[in-house]
């Protein structure tokens, strides 16, 4: 299901002067969404810095001067790995060459309509099978003047909370080694830094294309709403999309 823009437009209405930034991706790659880059000049008329994440592999010249002229603030390049054998194996069916390609003739797209934006970050998620590969990416990403960022794998919570002591278990051989971008404990079943605050609740929302307003970025599944039962954002009976915190501090 894609994001529809008179929906998109119906929620920015709402909520535009008082957001200030957008992150418009989630579960899904931007680029086949065929509204996205009115999605984004929309925003911008609220002022809103606007981000979006892309594998790159949908990915021509035509949108890369869509891309430009939208004026997105922020592109992510969700790149994760620094080789075709690494990087397949969580980008299933991916392309690392056309990813790496494609990210290299968009900067020089870049120097050609003498654009600043949007600035480029290559986001590199890192696992077992590819933190051998870091540091050499972040070389490779430096010489092409973009900016590295690692992170470390985390668990998704999809519909429920209690899933991520089943996921922590049965994905134990993706966890990294290195301690640095190791945040679970195995054997618990639980992040190594149980203390940390998350600041979701209390600085945005996260709202998907089927119109549900979720408390957090890594749950997806609709039932899990905030909303009342039976209405999304898209429904006039809904509450309006910035009074969520409401139902949040229930």
């Amino acid at each position: 299901m894609m994001l529809e823009f008179k929906n998109f437009k119906k929620l920015m209405d709402q909520v535009g002067k008082y957001a200030i930034h957008l992150d418009l991706y989630n579960w899904g790659e931007p680029f086949i969404n065929l509204h996205i880059f009115k999605m984004i000049k929309y925003a911008k008329k609220f002022k809103i810095k606007v981000e979006i994440s892309s594998n790159l592999n949908f990915y021509n010249e035509k949108i890369g001067r869509q891309v430009i002229k939208s004026g997105l603030d922020t592109l992510i390049c969700s790149i994760h790995g620094g080789s075709q054998k690494t990087y397949e194996k969580y980008m299933v069916g991916g392309n690392f060459e056309k990813a790496v390609t494609n990210l290299k003739n968009l900067i020089e797209l870049k120097k050609k309509m003498q654009s600043q934006t949007p600035k480029l970050r290559w986001r590199f998620v890192v696992f077992r099978h590819n933190e051998h590969e870091v540091e050499k990416t972040r070389k490779f990403a430096q010489s092409l003047d973009v900016e590295f960022e690692d992170l470390p794998m985390k668990m998704s919570l999809g519909s429920d909370v209690p899933t991520v002591k089943r996921e922590i278990w049965e994905k134990r051989d993706w966890i990294p080694k290195n301690p640095k971008y190791n945040i679970y404990d195995v054997e618990k079943r639980e992040r190594k830094d149980k203390d940390l605050d998350c600041f979701w609740p209390w600085e945005m929302i996260s709202i998907g294309a089927h119109g549900a307003v979720q408390p957090c970025c890594v749950f997806y599944a609709p039932e899990k709403s905030c909303a009342r039962k039976s209405e999304t954002t898209w429904k006039p009976s809904v509450v309006p999309a910035w009074q969520v915190v409401f139902y949040l501090c229930k």
